[in-house]
């Protein structure tokens, strides 16, 4: 931590003010020359923005959504592009399947943006789908990592509940119930 403070400050107060070779200027004069004609525009509207970030997954569109780590997503308007030719046109492969890209922000799983190729070069190139209802609560503002941190430990406790030795001998399991009533103690 001291060692990038220290390389931190030797950029700001030393290597910015200095004629660097390479340039053949001052980085901090280029710098702010640059920025001058060449600012950059300021986005009006975030919620435009947003969709064109995080990362990018393909699913199956379905008749109940997109399902994306045993979470369902699905919306009237997601379920219209079923029947939307252009979009089918768009969006079906070689199989016979619709299949939507979709990006999702890591850090908040609740909601995804699927693109939309019949709409491209539109104002509206994405549509945002919210998890299905029963789920919105567990997924507001839950990460991509914990979510699969709380699947693998279901995971791990449902594994633990099967008697692998009983399976390996060829006999199903036998709870204290089965056993009592086959005995018929």
């Amino acid at each position: 931590e001291e060692l990038l403070e220290k390389i931190h400050a030797w950029m700001i107060d030393v290597y910015m003010v200095r004629k660097h070779n390479g340039i053949k200027d001052v980085p901090l004069r280029l710098w702010n020359e640059r920025i001058q004609k060449f600012w950059p525009e300021q986005v009006e509207n975030v919620d435009k923005v947003l969709p064109l970030f995080g990362r990018i997954e393909h699913r199956t569109l379905r008749r109940d959504g997109i399902r994306w780590k045993h979470l369902f997503f699905t919306s009237p308007e997601l379920m219209a592009l079923l029947t939307n030719s252009e979009f089918r046109k768009a969006s079906t492969n070689a199989r016979g399947d619709v299949v939507v890209r979709f990006r999702y922000d890591p850090s908040n799983i609740d909601h995804i943006h699927v693109y939309l190729p019949h709409c491209r070069g539109q104002d509206t190139m994405h549509l945002k789908v919210r998890v299905e209802k029963r789920s919105q609560e567990y997924c507001r503002g839950l990460s991509v990592w914990a979510h699969d941190a709380i699947l693998k430990m279901a995971r791990e406790k449902v594994d633990k509940a099967v008697d692998q030795a009983a399976l390996d001998r060829g006999q199903p399991p036998r709870s204290a119930e089965t056993a009592a009533a086959t005995t018929g103690s």
